[in-house]
C-alpha cells in the first residue's frame, strides 16, 4: 500500500499598513496558491462591507453630540487619546464633555484605556470614520474655526 502524503501548512503573518495578518497558505478553488497579492486585492472590499455593515450600524446610533465627540477623538491622530486632547479639539472643557463620553461608553463604542485615555471598542472604526463624507466636511470646519 502505497504511503498517502501528508499537507503541512506552512504559516506565517504579513504586515500591510502596520496592521499584523495572520495566515496560513491555502489555495482557493481552482488549486491555485492564495499569496500576499491576492490577499491584498480583497482589503478594499472587505472593508466596504464592513463599512456598510458593521460600523454604520454603531455609527447610526450615535447623536450628533456623539459623532462631534468621536471625530474629535480622530483628529487627535494617535490612539489612544486623551480626554483633555479630545476636549481641547471640541474647544470644550473635560467637564462640557463627559456627557458624551459617557453615552459613547455605555454604547460600547468607547473605552477607557487608561485613565483619562480613550480608544475605540472596534479596530479600524477610526478609519472607518475618515472615510466619512461627514468627517471631512467636520474637519473643514474645525479647522477654520481655529484660524
Amino acid at each position: 500500500m502505497a504511503k498517502r502524503k501528508r499537507a503541512i501548512p506552512q504559516y506565517g503573518t504579513v504586515t500591510l499598513n502596520g496592521i499584523d495578518y495572520y495566515r496560513t497558505r491555502v489555495q482557493n478553488t481552482d488549486g491555485k496558491r492564495i499569496d500576499e497579492k491576492h490577499v491584498e486585492s480583497c482589503i478594499p472590499e472587505f472593508f466596504h462591507n464592513l463599512d456598510n455593515g458593521f460600523f454604520k450600524v454603531r455609527y447610526e446610533r450615535c447623536s450628533e453630540a456623539d459623532k462631534k465627540f468621536i471625530f474629535a477623538m480622530v483628529s487627535c491622530d494617535k490612539l489612544p487619546c486623551t480626554i483633555s486632547n479630545i476636549a481641547q479639539v471640541m474647544h470644550k472643557t473635560v467637564s462640557a464633555i463627559s456627557t458624551s463620553r459617557a453615552q459613547l461608553i455605555n454604547k460600547g463604542i468607547i473605552y477607557a484605556v487608561r485613565y483619562k485615555e480613550l480608544d475605540f471598542t472596534v479596530p479600524e472604526f477610526s478609519g472607518f470614520i475618515r472615510r466619512l463624507p461627514e468627517f471631512g466636511e467636520w474637519e473643514k470646519e474645525n479647522q477654520e474655526e481655529q484660524k
